[in-house]
């Protein structure tokens, strides 16, 4: 059984087309520009500007034949396109005649190293962070009675743009994809948790600003709780980016 086979078929669609999606906007082309790029520089059947499409939605799946075309035509190596084939583990280039151009930050290797899906989602941790501390220290004494997120909207508002930008990343889309499997795990992890503690942020801003029919001690209790759950999920974070941080010298969680 091969990697991609622990893979949803729809998980795969989706993280191919996201990269490709990412890899043509960055080229400056259209749809039809790509297609008649490829069609001019690669040999094959000829691509339309629908099939991109298709790709891109996850309606299709980027195949092996194709995605080498449009690599070769974009300059990339496969591997930045043809995400969880489990022959292209790292995008190092088998041959001069393979050399990728700049590399993105979506990587498709989990259990390579330092790869550059681990470092984007390294970066994105270090903001949410130290924000979340803060968030912390200003929830962390709330008072039945004075239960209000008065003069600090601002941070809620930092944390959960800072979580959104990590779990709706290409690294993080393509780290849920590949699973917890062997090598990927402290991403996995690293992803899992702050999805959860997004959730945890949007429940304790919801109950703080929206009015509610709970008494004042159901919702305190409540408020308390997700203040709770939100110092574990960043200590628990900070843990998982340490076990990056292990993977990834020069890179700092502290």
């Amino acid at each position: 059984m091969t990697r991609e086979s622990t893979i949803s078929s729809h998980q795969t669609r989706s993280v191919r087309g996201a990269a490709l999606r990412h890899h043509r906007q960055a080229a400056g082309l259209s749809a039809k520009d790509l297609a008649q790029r490829v069609n001019d520089r690669t040999a094959g059947s000829d691509l339309t500007h629908h099939a991109v499409y298709s790709y891109e939605s996850g309606k299709v799946l980027l195949s092996r034949e194709v995605g080498h075309r449009i690599a070769k035509a974009l300059n990339l190596h496969p591997s930045q396109l043809l995400l969880g084939d489990p022959d292209f583990e790292t995008v190092a280039p088998a041959s001069a005649d393979d050399t990728p151009g700049p590399q993105h930050e979506l990587s498709p290797a989990p259990g390579a190293g330092r790869t550059s899906a681990a470092a984007e989602l390294a970066q994105a941790v270090t903001r949410v962070l130290p924000v979340g501390e803060v968030l912390l220290r200003l929830t962390g004494t709330l008072k039945i009675g004075r239960l209000d997120a008065g003069g600090y909207l601002d941070v809620f508002h930092l944390l959960l743009e800072d979580l959104r930008t990590l779990n709706e990343s290409p690294a993080a889309r393509a780290v849920e994809a590949l699973g917890p499997t062997d090598g990927n795990e402290p991403r996995f992890q690293l992803v899992a948790t702050a999805k959860a503690l997004h959730r945890h942020v949007e429940s304790l801003l919801k109950r703080l600003i929206d009015p509610s029919t709970e008494l004042p001690s159901k919702r305190h209790e409540d408020c308390l709780r997700d203040v709770k759950e939100i110092a574990e999920e960043l200590d628990a974070l900070r843990g998982h980016a340490d076990a990056l941080d292990k993977r990834l010298p020069g890179v700092s969680f502290n």
